[in-house]
């Protein structure tokens, strides 16, 4: 069960979130990245989207990186299409917010910041488009810092000669990877950001620090914490908010995404990070549902799409239990029992057959 995770891909209108979608799972799975400009997205595959170059429906893309499932769900950018992304942030306990370093913090930031914030659902905020000229890393700290949260931090700080973007460096594993031109290689941290670099790291282990007592009499006697005990400490304080990380990229170029990819799987939450699920029965009695298959069945549908071949289909996440074709369900809002005649994964257009579906199967359904 805790190699799950559910996230929601966050953004300004053209901020980048389907071409960062689409190199997370080109990256994931080996297949062949789409591309927004050239019609071949996977996230953006309808007449429309294609026609406009942008996004008018959520799109789910559900991938495998390190043994952890991923299910992404890119989300539209535009104010005209809000329903879906207020969908789609209902059925997620982790998302990707990004920025175009170019114009930093935007009005739809804002707004997609505040609906994560109303839901507490911890946030990695992916600075994009980092090759942009006349990028000022620490101005756009600023910018993040005064409208989203003093406590963004950079998890990953940039590398670069003469104002130009090659590379980063891992504030957290003090390691620095650098752009050949066609990928990201490992590289020494470039001496100029050294001293930045290690100032964050140790930002990032006094924080740690604050969230027990042991560690922090342990950093007070001077004794190193170990990268087991940093790595808990950061995920404890992200999932809690109380920590913002900051990593920085460019998703066409895919500089900073196994990076992401690595963040996502140890910061944001899995199922074994959630609380039950509270509702009422048919008789209006309170019930709790635990996230586990061995739980009686349990979904809610966030999406309903119509195919030309399928016809309609309702996209569903699995709050607990398991669920097969021939399964009898009771649709509360309809307040009628159906049968399931079939179930689908779901990735972009594209739907896959399956016989059972359970909570820890990973994916969306429908």
């Amino acid at each position: 069960m805790k190699n799950i995770r559910n996230i929601v891909i966050l953004g300004h209108l053209q901020s980048g979130k389907t071409t960062l979608a689409e190199t997370l799972y080109a990256a994931a799975t080996g297949n062949q990245k789409g591309s927004v400009d050239a019609g071949t997205s996977i996230s953006d595959y309808t007449p429309e989207e294609k026609s406009r170059k942008s996004s008018v429906h959520s799109a789910i893309l559900p991938l495998e990186y390190k043994g952890t499932k991923i299910n992404l769900i890119d989300c539209p950018g535009s104010d005209d299409f809000i329903t879906d992304t207020i969908s789609a942030i209902s059925v997620v306990k982790g998302a990707v917010l990004l920025l175009d370093a170019s114009k930093g913090v935007e009005v739809g930031t804002v707004k997609h910041w505040n609906f994560l914030r109303k839901k507490n659902i911890p946030t990695i905020i992916y600075v994009n488009k980092m090759d942009k000229p006349d990028v000022h890393f620490d101005k756009l700290m600023d910018d993040i810092r005064t409208k989203l949260g003093k406590n963004a931090i950079p998890f990953c700080y940039p590398m670069g000669h003469n104002d130009g973007f090659d590379g980063f460096v891992n504030c957290v594993t003090l390691t620095a990877r650098k752009y050949n031109g066609k990928e990201c290689e490992d590289a020494e941290i470039y001496p100029d950001k050294r001293a930045a670099v290690l100032e964050l790291h140790n930002q990032m282990v006094e924080a740690v620090a604050e969230t027990s007592e042991e560690l922090m009499e342990k950093f007070f006697m001077g004794e190193q914490l170990t990268r087991e005990e940093i790595h808990d400490g950061l995920r404890k304080s992200v999932l809690a908010s109380d920590l913002i990380p900051v990593l920085v990229g460019s998703a066409i170029k895919g500089i900073g995404i196994h990076t992401l990819l690595d963040m996502m799987i140890d910061y944001l939450p899995n199922p074994q990070d959630l609380n039950p699920i509270e509702g009422v029965d048919m008789n209006g009695n309170p019930v709790e549902r635990k996230t586990l298959d061995d739980e009686p069945f349990s979904a809610f549908v966030f999406k309903t799409m119509v195919d030309p071949y399928f016809g309609t289909a309702n996209v569903f996440k699995v709050n607990s239990g398991k669920i097969k074709v021939g399964d009898t369900v009771h649709v509360s809002k309809l307040d009628k029992d159906i049968q399931v005649s079939q179930l689908n994964v779901v990735t972009g257009a594209k739907m896959t057959s399956v016989g059972e579906i359970g909570r820890a199967s990973c994916r969306e359904r429908v």
